[in-house]
């Protein structure tokens, strides 16, 4: 049961989300998600990228959503997530 609960790494840049994640998922064998590999990934562009040429807004919108798309995986995946992610009120 504990399976199905995502896991939320929460925190600002370089303060060690990823490690931190790739660690809980080897220990629980579950899936990792990172918003950054994704921005990268679905954008081709780092958040720092991203964030200087279409804004901070559009950056966080876009951290929101890749962190909504992984809560609804199942197996329930480990979750490296940007700190402005807790700013969304949804």
């Amino acid at each position: 049961m504990a399976d199905d609960i995502p896991i939320v790494v929460v925190g600002l840049m370089g303060a060690g989300k990823t490690s931190v994640s790739r660690l809980l998922g080897e220990s629980l064998g579950r899936p990792v998600r990172d918003s950054d590999e994704y921005l990268q990934k679905r954008y081709g562009a780092t958040a720092a990228e991203i964030a200087e040429l279409e804004g901070a807004e559009i950056l966080h919108a876009r951290e929101v959503e890749h962190l909504r798309a992984c809560l609804a995986e199942r197996p329930a995946p480990i979750i490296a997530a940007a700190s402005s992610v807790l700013d969304d009120p949804g």
